[in-house]
């Protein structure tokens, strides 16, 4: 029975996300809120969750563990100081203690068990259907991915963490066919080559640069990193710490009307 979902689930498209412990306590409302939506199966990788969340994952979709050294990130002191200079003028102390994690990811992304997939990170509320992304990564290329925006662009030009002619890309919202070369390198840098990138998306964008892929855009409503709460927008991005008290207000507004989103909602 294993063999033949596994054979059946490399020809469908399907969801990953990951979580460690930290961050578990949004599975709930993911779920809630992509679930209303669609019905793609979902792969979930532990980056370090409890015991507690494993479980509940385990009921909804696969479950595939990280086996990663502990320590593959290079520690802040490991960090040239004149490039620690730059990060710190561009991030302030934004993300340091995230990198472990961050880093993650493209190893997660590769555990995919679908033909095409859709990454999606927790702090991604998804409000509306999914599929018509698939297809943005039959091209040549074989990923789709938003690029940040000009100011951001800008701004990483100046500080000298961007090449001339670079695109950086947010990792929040990736969709990307298996196998495809990008994503192998992009774990295989993240691994040997942190201590030079501030982050995941850093050494992503520097891979596709490199290799001149074809990137397709995601639609702007597919992945909006701004607050303002648009309406039509399918997946809204609260990325930061802002962001995070914001879902952590709509689990306490929406659990009065929905109780199993404090399921695993630390206090």
């Amino acid at each position: 029975m294993q063999n033949w979902r596994e054979e059946n689930l490399q020809e469908a498209d399907g969801i990953i996300v990951g979580a460690n412990q930290d961050f578990e306590r949004f599975l709930p409302w993911w779920w809630h809120q992509y679930s209303f939506h669609n019905a793609y199966p979902v792969t979930f990788v532990d980056f370090g969750m409890s015991e507690r969340a494993r479980l509940w994952c385990a009921l909804r979709g696969e479950v595939r563990i990280l086996n990663l050294p502990e320590n593959f990130v290079a520690p802040i002191q490991a960090v040239d100081p004149t490039l620690l200079l730059l990060w710190k003028k561009m991030y302030k102390d934004n993300g340091w203690n995230s990198r472990r994690e961050w880093f993650k990811k493209p190893f997660a992304l590769l555990q995919t068990p679908y033909a095409r997939t859709i990454w999606i990170d927790l702090d991604c509320e998804v409000r509306g259907d999914l599929s018509p992304l698939f297809s943005l990564c039959d091209s040549l290329g074989g990923i789709a991915v938003t690029p940040l925006n000009q100011d951001s662009q800008q701004k990483l030009l100046e500080c000298h963490l961007r090449l001339p002619e670079e695109q950086i890309y947010s990792s929040g919202v990736i969709v990307y066919r298996r196998h495809i070369p990008p994503i192998n390198e992009w774990a295989e840098r993240s691994f040997h080559e942190n201590v030079e990138f501030f982050g995941d998306q850093d050494i992503l964008s520097r891979v596709l640069y490199e290799r001149k892929t074809v990137v397709s855009p995601l639609p702007d409503s597919y992945h909006d990193t701004a607050t303002n709460d648009p309406k039509n927008v399918i997946i809204q991005h609260w990325g930061g710490k802002e962001g995070k008290q914001h879902i952590l207000k709509m689990i306490q507004k929406m659990s009065a009307s929905f109780p199993d989103l404090r399921e695993l909602l630390l206090d």
